[in-house]
């Protein structure tokens, strides 16, 4: 029988007990960041191959990718401050508020009517969360992060070239060579954020 999502985050659970995987149990935060970040980009040049009728390397790193956010959820819910339920809950209701063309009465009736719409709800999302008083580091720390998040939109997104790693998923993972950045990004800036030793908000 295929397995199910459920079967990912019960998998994922009996790594990380007692009894279970050295190696994954010893994980956190910070020890994971590269590996999210290289599995992001991974599934992002596999987009390529899909684009082309080859679909197989996207479905693959679809799944490492998904991995990795479970897996940070699995930390998170040691660390007593979300699960993974919390993940799908929060980006639920998300979706629904931001799609109110769908899920509600707003009128959008093409893609620039949307992504106004979508704009304004994302702005009045922040201006709220900072009257709330809610933390900032978070949104110091993205651009570090993933530096060309914003160029999303204008399609200027694209690797300058391939990533060339010498690296294991298992292994060392800050030894990497080339670019996979924006024009003028090198790979140790993208990394520098959760490799940074003196942040004292990831552990």
């Amino acid at each position: 029988m295929p397995k199910k999502f459920a079967d990912l985050v019960e998998l994922m659970d009996q790594l990380r007990e007692p009894g279970g995987c050295p190696w994954d149990r010893e994980q956190t935060y910070a020890t994971l960041a590269p590996f999210l970040l290289e599995e992001a980009y991974e599934a992002f040049e596999a987009l390529e191959e899909a684009r082309e009728g080859r679909p197989d390397s996207l479905r693959e790193e679809l799944g490492d990718l998904l991995f990795q956010i479970v897996f940070q959820a699995r930390v998170a819910k040691e660390r007593s401050e979300f699960t993974i339920d919390d993940v799908i809950d929060g980006l639920h209701t998300k979706m629904v508020r931001r799609h109110p063309h769908v899920f509600g009465n707003a009128q959008a009736d093409n893609s620039k009517e949307v992504l106004k719409n979508w704009e304004a709800i994302k702005a009045e999302e922040k201006r709220m969360t900072k009257k709330a008083g809610a933390p900032s580091s978070a949104a110091r720390a993205s651009p570090a992060a993933c530096p060309h998040r914003n160029a999303r939109r204008s399609k200027s997104c694209v690797p300058t070239q391939p990533c060339s790693r010498n690296t294991s998923k298992r292994g060392a993972t800050a030894a990497r060579t080339g670019s996979c950045g924006p024009p003028g990004t090198s790979t140790s800036a993208i990394w520098r954020y959760p490799l940074d030793k003196n942040r004292r908000d990831i552990k």
